[in-house]
């Protein structure tokens, strides 16, 4: 069998073998070893290297197909860091980091390996424990919903970033599946905090590593800051043509990469390094030094035994558990409060909803304010009535007073417990419950002035007998009643004789040839020409649409559609606009039927809407 040759940019020449990056940061030495320098080592053979601290401190991206080894070479990298003592930080997606527990101090956050819990609201303090203390941390996300995730890295990134930029501590942030993170299309809360480490993250001495399978999903101004790129095995169309424009876009003489990149094993990798390697270089990935268990499962996969807690990572548990609880305290007991000032305002609101209407009540009373006249004081029941409406009213406002003070009540009670608790996150709920305080106060001048308004509502009954008068004047005569109702019957009459001419004017000879060549021309078009028609017949004539529209539903492309849509247009059956084209089918079958009338005269209106249907039925069909 005839090897296959190897390209140029994929040789490990002599400028590239045993490649050494230095680095200003010190973790890993010991005590008088300052001169000695920490590599990480890729590559099987020793060959392709790079330094802890450069690696540690620039952006990377990682990526590969699902199952071509990204997280094996991620995990070779975050052990070789924790070597060489650096702070690591793993967000765990799926669960398969927790192994490197076997052979590292290394603490678990989540998950069934869990060495501390994992609460979504204490992801700030975590990256803060991790600056502060210098640890490797794995944060397992497979026990919180999807729907916290976001809102946790959110937090754990932000504070990453805050508190480095004070503290000057070299941290790696390893991302497992980016593309849910940062993806280009969306905008999730996390991802401006993770752009800001990738774009800025050298600051604070934050080196960040995004592995991710869909290179066509994933934020491609996150991929353009990475300065380290390793492609291992990818396939699908849209992922190679992301990193062909890569290549196009940067440097245009190794777009043959791409060629590669289908072809690779598991063990091999090729990496891009535009700032210590003039061309990328082709490599087999070094081993691992704790266990795999991110391959898919069969049944000779045995299960990782979890080696004890360290002593570092109890003192954490305890630490987390208290933070959590304290958390969990605050949130239910935040949570209760702005529960009960939802309900306060709700109440205030209804309150004030019925202080309107009464006002607007109040306001029409006192604008027809007239005295009662003493011949409806007379009528058997009014003055029942009126003392029946003082009481409702009396009644209304007696219970508005009383849960005005009720609430009163409820609002010193709630702001006794405020100031109990001291929090200053209950600062905006005290100042809401002062404002609701407020309002009440504000809101009993209208109450007690409904009582002084009982007389100006009375008063209004009187005009009200008033403008019954009035109304039972501008009723028309029984003469102009008889007048409309004989017009109606002639409209009436003069329709049903148009239906019943409707079948002999179908049957005019102008008419059927003028119906038959519509038919024809209908028919003469194309298939794909009949589709375009009969989806745009389904639109409303006064609605617009493009060519994208049409095309989803008939199967060709856009730019195919847009040809049809403008051949429809020239025969008359669809109006071109700026915005794109509408539906003038039935104004096209009216305009044409109304010029077949020949000698007989005008053609009906029932004619032609029984031409537009059969013409429309017909559309349908093909």
């Amino acid at each position: 069998m005839r090897q296959r040759k190897i390209p140029a940019w994929i040789q490990v020449d002599a400028s590239v073998r045993g490649v050494r990056i230095y680095s200003n940061y010190g973790a890993g030495k010991e005590a008088g070893d300052e001169g000695r320098l920490t590599e990480v080592v890729l590559s099987a053979d020793g060959q392709v290297r790079l330094s802890a601290g450069d690696l540690a401190g620039k952006g990377e991206a990682i990526l590969a197909t699902r199952g071509a080894g990204k997280s094996w070479l991620a995990a070779v990298q975050a052990e070789q860091l924790i070597e060489a003592g650096y702070p690591v930080l793993i967000l765990d997606v799926v669960g398969e980091y927790w192994s490197l527990k076997a052979k590292y101090p290394i603490i678990v956050f989540g998950g069934r390996h869990a060495d501390v819990p994992l609460d979504p609201h204490i992801g700030g303090e975590i990256a803060k424990v991790v600056l502060d203390r210098k640890l490797q941390a794995v944060i397992d996300l497979t026990g919180m919903r999807r729907a916290d995730q976001p809102f946790f890295i959110a937090d754990l990134a932000t504070e990453l970033y805050e508190h480095g930029l004070q503290v000057k501590t070299p941290c790696w942030l390893l991302i497992e599946e980016a593309q849910n993170f940062i993806p280009q299309v969306g905008n999730p809360p996390c991802k401006r905090p993770i752009l800001d480490i990738v774009e800025m993250g050298r600051h604070a001495g934050l080196g960040v590593c995004l592995v991710s399978h869909r290179s066509a999903t994933i934020d491609k101004t996150a991929l353009g800051l990475c300065d380290i790129l390793v492609f291992k095995r990818l396939t699908l169309p849209h992922d190679l043509q992301v990193v062909r424009d890569f290549f196009r876009g940067r440097d245009p003489k190794f777009i043959d990469v791409v060629k590669e990149l289908p072809a690779l094993g598991n063990d091999e990798a090729i990496l891009y390094y535009p700032l210590r390697l003039e061309t990328p270089v082709k490599f087999k990935v070094a081993e691992r030094k704790t266990p795999h268990i991110a391959e898919t499962p069969t049944l000779e996969i045995r299960e990782v035994t979890a080696p004890e807690v360290s002593a570092v990572s109890k003192e954490l548990t305890e630490y987390f558990q208290q933070l959590v609880r304290e958390k969990v305290e605050r949130r239910d007991e935040a949570a209760e409060l702005r529960m009960r000032v939802e309900e306060l305002q709700k109440e205030l609101e209804e309150r004030d909803r019925r202080i309107e209407q009464l006002e607007h009540d109040l306001e029409l009373a006192q604008r027809f304010r007239i005295e009662i006249p003493p011949e409806l004081l007379k009528v058997p029941g009014v003055n029942e009535k009126l003392e029946k409406l003082e009481e409702r009213i009396m009644d209304l406002y007696a219970a508005q007073v009383e849960k005005a003070k009720r609430l009163e009540e409820e609002n010193r009670a709630l702001k006794r417990r405020l100031e109990l608790a001291g929090k200053a996150d209950f600062s905006a709920l005290a100042e809401k419950l002062e404002a609701l305080n407020r309002e009440m106060q504000r809101s009993r001048g209208p109450l007690a002035s409904l009582s002084e308004s009982l007389s100006g509502v009375v008063e209004a009954a009187s005009k009200v007998l008033n403008d019954l008068k009035g109304l039972s004047r501008s009723f028309v005569s029984a003469e102009e009643h008889m007048r409309r109702i004989e017009e109606i019957r002639r409209e009436y009459e003069q329709r049903i004789e148009e239906m019943r001419n409707a079948d002999a004017w179908r049957l005019n000879p102008h008419i059927i040839i003028r119906m038959s060549r519509i038919v024809n021309e209908i028919a003469q078009l194309t298939d794909t020409a009949k589709q375009v028609l009969k989806v745009a017949s389904s639109m409303r004539p006064d609605v617009i649409f493009d060519e994208s529209t049409i095309a989803h539903s008939v199967g060709r492309s856009p730019s195919t559609v847009r040809q049809y849509l403008r051949q429809l247009a020239k025969l008359g059956w669809l109006t071109q606009t700026r915005g794109g084209f509408r539906n003038r089918i039935e104004e096209n079958v009216a305009d044409r039927i109304s010029k077949s009338a020949g000698p007989a005269g005008k053609v009906p209106c029932t004619v032609i809407e029984k031409c537009k249907r059969e013409i429309l039925t017909f559309i349908q069909s093909l």
